[in-house]
């Protein structure tokens, strides 16, 4: 068997990142106090669900969203690397060049800054991941904790409409649900 649904969250409130940090550094925010609070809000969203099986990003802020999750289920967090979050540039940018670069990359998915990735890029390794998500998880529904620029992405693939600007004023965490056929898993 295979995951029925697959549910991805986009990760609670972190910390502050600060500016200038390594991607490393950025990786390992952990969540905001309120974050937390979200996480384990989530857990008991989902205590009478059938979760099959629960995944994240490497990122810290990622498993701790939905470490609550796999712990009431008593289940295993699977880090899958494919998850991480979309690298827009090697170097930060201002909020204002960052939205432009992604509105760029909207209309031109093989569009990329120098050190970041293209939205095919990241569309190809999610699709990558949503078939490990539906391979592994041996019964019911998969939860999988990731980053709002994959879930944007993954979304306008399987034909949502909504703007650059409604994706980064989604809230977090948020949960989406996926039927795997979107994907072409069966």
């Amino acid at each position: 068997m295979t995951a029925s649904e697959i549910i991805l969250v986009r990760d609670a409130e972190a910390v502050a990142h600060e500016p200038h940090s390594s991607h490393a550094v950025d990786n390992d925010r952990p969540l905001f106090e309120e974050g937390g609070l979200a996480a384990d809000n989530l857990a008991a969203t989902f205590a009478h669900r059938r979760i099959g099986a629960v995944f994240s990003s490497p990122s810290r802020r990622a498993t701790q969203t939905v470490e609550p999750t796999a712990e009431a289920h008593g289940l295993e967090l699977h880090i899958v690397s494919d998850l991480r979050e979309r690298r827009v540039s090697g170097d930060d940018l201002e909020p204002a060049a960052f939205r432009e670069a992604l509105e760029r990359s909207r209309t031109d998915p093989s569009f990329s800054l120098p050190g970041g990735e293209s939205a095919t890029d990241v569309l190809d390794r999610a699709l990558r991941a949503m078939t490990r998500i539906h391979s592994e998880t041996p019964n019911g529904i998969a939860v999988a904790a990731t980053h709002g620029g994959i879930i944007s992405i993954l979304r306008w693939h399987v034909g949502e409409s909504f703007t650059v600007d409604e994706a980064l004023n989604e809230p977090t965490p948020n949960v989406y649900d996926f039927s795997p056929k979107l994907f072409g898993l069966t």
